[in-house]
Parts: structure tokens; sequence; C-alpha cells
């Protein structure tokens, strides 16, 4: 009878430490990637006719940031690419910077897979806050990042 609950300790026990232990990269990615699809089905069924934000997108070498509206069934930016001193703003296509197409660009990251990676989703609407990889490849300086700021939305 004691080696029984000895062993249910020892198992519990075990279970407890694996809850302790810090995820692998590969488990990590797929833990982010079930938040990921909720945080898409939380942005479908949100149903939004439009909305705004700024977005951080870049790397090592710096980042550009642009201000992105959708609604009305189209899409309009603008950018200027920050390292030491911020440029001028600019007019930019939308191409990659519709949450949708963001949602994306993080899902095709996390299935690829990472070294080290961060993602942060609004649960209300479901937008990304901020998502950072170090790519798991043989390349050095691929990692890259994106941050939502002063997202405002609108309903129907």
């Amino acid at each position: 009878m004691k080696s029984r609950a000895m062993k249910l300790q020892l198992a519990a026990g075990l279970l407890l430490m694996s809850f302790c232990l810090p995820l692998t990269a590969s488990e990590q990615d797929r833990d982010y990637l079930a938040q990921l699809e909720q945080a898409e089905r939380t942005w479908h069924a949100a149903g939004l006719a439009g909305y705004r934000y700024t977005l951080i997108k870049g790397g090592v070498f710096g980042h550009s940031e642009c201000e992105v509206r959708v609604g009305k069934g189209r899409c309009t930016a603008r950018s200027r690419f920050t390292f030491q001193q911020p440029e001028l703003w600019q007019r930019a296509k939308c191409d990659g910077l519709t949450m949708p197409e963001l949602i994306s660009q993080v899902r095709e990251q996390l299935v690829k897979g990472t070294r080290h990676v961060e993602l942060k989703l609004d649960a209300a609407v479901g937008y990304i806050v901020e998502f950072s990889a170090e790519p798991d490849t043989e390349l050095p300086d691929q990692d890259w990042y994106v941050q939502i700021k002063q997202f405002r939305s609108w309903s129907w």
C-alpha cells in the first residue's frame, strides 16, 4: 500500500515539476499558435467596420513606423523609417499591414519555428499587441518584431 502511495506522490510531483519547467521553443511556438488561432476567431467575431493603429515593424537594423487605417473596404497607410532620426512621412502601400495579414505573418513564423519568441494579444478584439521572434535559422541578425500602438476600432 505504501509503495502505491509513493508512486502516486512521485507521479504527482513529476507532473507538477513539468509545469514549472520552461517551454522549449517548439512547445512555445505551438502554444502561441493556439493562442493566435483563438485571437483570429475573436478578431473575426468582432466584425469591425473599421480600425486604425500605429504599427512599429522592424528588426536589428531599425524599424518603420506606419499609420494604418482600414474601413469601408479599403486601406490607407503612411510610413517612415526610423533608425536614429525619423524620416518624413510618405504614403505607403497597405501590403502586409492589415491585421489579417499581420496574423498570417506571425503564424507563418511560428510554423517555421523560432529560437525565442514573445507574443501579446488583445483579448477583447483579438489583434496583435506585440510580437518578437528570433527565427530558427542558421543566419545571424534575422530577429524581427511588430508592435501595435493606439489601436482604435469602430463597429457597423
